[in-house]
C-alpha cells in the first residue's frame, strides 16, 4: 500500500513569485522573493539569494500520478507565467509513503504530461509504519 503526496516548485535568482500571483491571480502555498530574510534552515535570518513558490494539491494517492491531476493542471497553466517572472528551475515533487511494499508505475499518458511539462520530477520513498495507518500490520 502507497499514499502519494506531492508539490511543484519553481526557483530562481531572480524569480518573483508575488510578479506572478498578480498576472496569474494563483495563490502559491509557500512563497519567497530574492533577498527576504529566511525563517528557517540555512537562510534563517539572512537574506535568501534566490525567489521560489511551491504549489501544492490537496489531493493523495493515484490521483496525482493521473495526467488529469489537478496538481499537473495547476503546475502546466502557471510554468509560462513562472519563465517570465525569472524561474529558472522546476520540479515535481512526489513523496510516497509505504508501508510492506513500494511499487511505482506510471501511465504513458501521465509520463508524456511530465515531457510536456518540461521539468524536472523528484519521487522521495519513506517506509511508513503501523501508527501512521493503524489498518495496516508491521511484520
Amino acid at each position: 500500500m502507497i499514499e502519494v503526496t506531492g508539490y511543484f516548485a519553481a526557483m530562481g535568482p531572480l524569480f518573483s513569485p508575488g510578479q506572478v500571483e498578480a498576472a496569474t491571480g494563483v495563490r502559491f502555498t509557500t512563497k519567497n522573493e530574492p533577498g527576504e530574510l529566511g525563517a528557517r534552515g540555512r537562510y534563517r535570518g539572512k537574506a535568501i539569494p534566490y525567489g521560489r513558490a511551491d504549489i501544492s494539491d490537496n489531493a493523495s494517492g493515484a490521483a496525482l500520478v493521473s495526467p488529469d491531476s489537478e496538481l499537473l493542471k495547476q503546475a502546466l497553466a502557471i510554468i509560462e507565467p513562472c519563465r517570465i517572472a525569472g524561474a529558472t528551475s522546476f520540479v515535481l515533487h512526489l513523496d510516497v509513503k509505504y508501508w510492506n511494499q513500494c511499487n511505482l508505475e506510471f501511465s504513458p499518458s501521465f509520463l508524456s504530461a511530465i515531457a510536456a511539462l518540461g521539468a524536472d520530477i523528484t519521487i522521495t520513498c519513506y517506509e511508513g509504519n503501523s501508527e501512521s495507518n493503524p489498518g495496516v500490520r508491521d511484520g
